[in-house]
């Protein structure tokens, strides 16, 4: 609880130390350089919200071959997260792998049917993000294969002239399976799209409020004009850049950040120094350097217990430095943010801050 409330301070500490420099920074300068801040995104942090199994049952109304048959369909699946190398968006695709199973009561003339059919699907949708809008599914692909089978028909009269209708259902029912196979088929593959579209966006949603991180991207780049996204997706990792000025080859940046931040938290946010400016950026590294030197694992244990907040309903926050960058995260790194003979020496030859 109290590191937690801890992180709660940092967080809000570096958001609005973040942005009044910002501020004070932009006045006075005839022209800013570019300003780099990027979003790292691991699939850890999409997996757990968009892999849970989904189980729904759907009413069913449809006509099939002038029969309307009414019941239920039972609707099972489980999502799993793939990842694969984009140099161009910060995508992945979801793989929904079930199966719908329907029984239904049906009239023709003077016979009742009942029916049941199964239906094994494999449908795929790739989500990719959108500056403005966050991550958005595209139209799914749907693989499916369904078989159908008639239980029982069960005439509205008896006696021998039953038994007659009841004969000619049949054969009927028979002759017209393949058709009716078809027609099920492509029903099912219509309630499978809307039912995955209602799933993913429903958890995508939740996934753009973990993500959401335009309050830093608004505090470093505010008043620059329009910024230039660039994306890409490595190793299981999202990568979404956002800058002034030209291009920052972010496709090379993406290596530096995964390598260097891949025993960190699922979320990270890199602000280049170029946003806080040189004094700034030498002033984190030195507070980073020292809770090193004095063995504390995160800023949360270095603060007194008497400045903080007392609203623990919110995620813990750090930030550590690497080089150039200064990164914001949730939870814990697993292992030390810096060489600290390294980050003292780097320290002592700063040059005086711009």
């Amino acid at each position: 609880m109290l590191s937690l409330q801890r992180g709660v301070l940092v967080a809000r500490t570096l958001v609005f130390l973040l942005a009044a420099l910002l501020t004070a920074s932009g006045t006075g300068r005839a022209q800013s350089p570019p300003r780099r801040i990027v979003v790292r995104l691991s699939g850890d942090l999409i997996a757990p919200t968009i892999e849970r199994p989904f189980d729904d049952v759907l009413p069913v109304d449809e006509v099939i071959l002038g029969v309307r048959a009414i019941g239920d369909a039972h609707v099972t699946g489980q999502p799993e997260l793939v990842f694969t190398d984009d140099p161009d968006s910060a995508a992945f695709f979801v793989q929904l792998a079930g199966t719908i199973q329907s029984q239904t009561v049906g009239r023709k003339g003077p016979v009742e049917i009942h029916s049941r059919s199964q239906t094994r699907f494999t449908a795929t949708k790739r989500v990719v993000y959108r500056p403005g809008r966050g991550f958005v599914g595209q139209p799914a692909q749907i693989a499916a294969q369904t078989s159908s089978q008639t239980e029982r028909i069960e005439p509205d009269r008896g006696g021998i002239l039953g038994r007659v209708i009841e004969r000619r259902a049949w054969r009927r029912v028979g002759q017209s399976r393949e058709a009716v196979n078809q027609i099920v088929q492509a029903k099912a593959e219509a309630k499978i799209r809307a039912a995955f579209d209602r799933l993913l966006e429903c958890r995508l949603a939740r996934v753009n409020r973990l993500a959401d991180q335009r309050y830093a991207v608004a505090a470093a780049l505010g008043g620059e004009g329009t910024p230039r996204y660039e994306c890409c997706t490595r190793h299981g990792c999202l990568i979404i850049a956002a800058s002034t000025g030209e291009s920052s080859n972010i496709g090379e940046q993406a290596d530096e950040l995964i390598a260097r931040g891949q025993q960190g938290p699922p979320m990270q946010v890199w602000v280049h120094e170029s946003v806080v400016g040189n004094r700034t950026a030498v002033f984190l590294r030195q507070v980073n350097l020292i809770r090193r030197l004095f063995g504390a694992a995160t800023l949360a244990e270095a603060l007194p217990a008497a400045a903080l907040p007392d609203n623990p309903a919110h995620p813990s926050y750090d930030f550590a430095t690497f080089g150039d960058w200064i990164v914001v995260h949730s939870g814990g790194w697993s292992s030390a943010v810096a060489d600290v003979p390294a980050e003292a020496e780097r320290l002592a030859g700063a040059g005086p801050g711009r």
